[in-house]
Order: structure tokens, then C-alpha cells, then sequence
């Protein structure tokens, strides 16, 4: 099924509006933390589920 302009422009303003994100950065000395993070499979749900975790610890 092939996605119109009209489409495009609709998901476009959606995620202008609705959707956030964030640039990460690792430096070296970060290495074995990006080591980690990298063999993560799903990175937005590893993030995710740890800052839900450390959100009802500190309930």
C-alpha cells in the first residue's frame, strides 16, 4: 500500500507534536556502559523500562 503525500505530511505533523527525543553521547571513558547498552536489542525499551523501574523506587 503506498503512503500519499497527504499521508506523509499528516505522520509529519503527528510527530512534531507528539513525539520527543534525545541525543545520548558515550565517551570513552563511557566504554563499558556503551558496550552494554549496545548488545541491548530494543534500546527505547531498555531506556524506558529502567527509568520506570527507578520512577517506582522512588515512589
Amino acid at each position: 500500500m503506498a503512503t500519499y503525500d497527504s499521508q506523509k505530511r499528516a505522520n509529519n505533523e503527528y510527530r512534531k507534536r507528539n513525539v520527543r527525543s534525545f541525543n545520548l553521547k558515550f565517551y570513552p571513558g563511557d566504554a563499558d556502559i556503551l558496550e552494554w547498552f549496545e548488545d541491548q536489542p530494543n534500546k527505547a525499551h531498555y531506556l524506558k523500562e529502567l527509568i520506570r523501574r527507578d520512577m517506582e523506587a522512588t515512589k
